[in-house]
């Protein structure tokens, strides 16, 4: 079954020689195909193991990765939730010792308290009358100097409010004077006249509220 072969590419025979594109022989199909699959399939097969490896070994890498990935996020979960729990037994802690303590201070503050109260019990039980009599009037003098101290007060403020309204009007009545022993006209003389009048009045309205403020 030779039949010819026109071949578009260089071509190797099983005994090492080339056939260009011009070439046209006779190849026997047995001879030729036997040496060039043999190789093929040997190159494909290598390519095939390599490129296998290459990925069961990437698929390997992947998985082993992604294992450590999610190892390391639960290590690091596991370690927040130990964390946070330590913080709420210590939170706990602190608050039963708070409590603890306080607990101990209102004791000891509703000891001391009855301690002083039976202190004042047995004193007052063991007074006379007469010591009642002269607690109830130094009690009373007590009372009665803070109202005359008050009164004081308000007599100081009131004495030197008169005081200022005395020394106003003896400066308006110098002033009246000076003003009729010069010589003037007589309109100015009445000028001069309802000037200090109302000037007196409004010192005398200032007094006044002065005292309204010290009532």
């Amino acid at each position: 079954s030779d039949r010819p072969l026109n071949t578009n590419a260089e071509v190797t025979s099983p005994d090492g020689r080339m056939f260009t594109q011009s070439d046209s022989i006779g190849v026997d199909w047995e001879d030729l195909d036997a040496t060039i699959l043999v190789a093929g399939n040997e190159t494909f097969l290598c390519a095939s193991d390599k490129h296998i490896g290459s990925v069961e070994y990437t698929s390997s890498l992947t998985s082993s990765t992604s294992d450590n990935a999610e190892s390391g996020e639960g290590k690091s979960c596991r370690a927040t939730e130990t964390r946070s729990r330590r913080s709420r037994r210590e939170q706990k802690h602190e608050l039963e010792e708070m409590r603890r303590q306080a607990s101990v201070l209102n004791g000891e503050l509703l000891r001391l308290y009855q301690i002083k109260e039976n202190e004042k019990a047995v004193f007052n039980a063991a007074q006379t009358a007469n010591f009642w009599l002269w607690k109830s009037v130094a009690m009373q003098q007590r009372h009665e100097r803070a109202l005359a101290e008050e009164e004081q007060r308000e007599l100081t403020v009131t004495a030197q409010i008169q005081a200022t309204y005395i020394r106003i009007l003896n400066e308006i009545i110098q002033k009246q004077e000076d003003a009729s022993s010069t010589h003037r006209t007589s309109d100015d003389y009445h000028r001069n006249q309802c000037f200090e009048n109302d000037m007196l009045e409004s010192f005398i309205q200032e007094l006044d509220s002065f005292d309204y403020v010290a009532d």
